[in-house]
C-alpha cells in the first residue's frame, strides 16, 4: 500500500512545478520536497493507516540523515521505506524526464550501487541487483 501511495502528496504540488520542463528554482524545490509531509499527513488523516503514513513520509529521507522532510538516520527509517526510496529513485532514474534523459538499467543499478550506505540501504540494494540479475538472466 505504501509503495502505491508514496507520492499521494504531489497532489498538492503545482502543475507548473511538476511538469517544469527544466531545472526547478529553489522555491519549487521546496514546494515538491513538501509531498513527503503532505503525502503522510492525507494518508494518516484521510485513510486512517498509520504505518503507511509514517513510510509515504519517510520515502525521501536517507541513511546519513540528509534526506527530507525531518532528516531522520538510517535506525529512525522504517524499514520499507527504505524499500520504498530504493524503488522509487530507481524507478524514476530509469524514466525520461524533460531536464534529464533516462539511464540504462544497469546504469541506474551502478548510481544506486554507488550512494548505498549513504543514501540508500545497502542489503535493499544488493536486493534489487539480486532480482535484476535473476530477471536479465531468466
Amino acid at each position: 500500500m505504501a509503495g502505491l501511495l508514496h507520492d499521494v502528496g504531489k497532489l498538492c504540488v503545482s502543475e507548473l512545478t511538476l511538469f517544469k520542463g527544466e531545472q526547478l528554482d529553489l522555491a519549487e524545490w521546496k514546494e515538491l520536497r513538501a509531498h513527503a509531509a503532505v503525502g503522510e499527513t492525507l494518508v494518516l488523516t484521510r485513510l486512517g493507516l498509520p504505518r503507511v503514513a509514517t513510510i509515504v513520509g519517510q520515502h525521501h529521507e536517507r541513511l546519513d540523515g540528509r534526506g527530507y522532510p525531518r532528516g531522520l538516520t538510517s535506525e529512525h527509517i522504517d524499514p520499507i521505506a527504505k524499500i520504498v526510496a530504493v524503488a522509487d529513485a530507481f524507478t524514476a532514474m530509469r524514466e525520461e524526464r524533460p531536464y534529464v534523459r533516462s539511464r540504462s538499467r544497469s546504469d541506474a543499478l551502478i548510481e544506486t550501487q554507488r550512494v548505498a550506505g549513504r543514501q540508500f540501504d545497502a542489503d535493499v540494494v544488493n536486493a534489487l541487483k539480486r532480482i535484476l540479475t535473476v530477471r536479465i538472466a531468466a
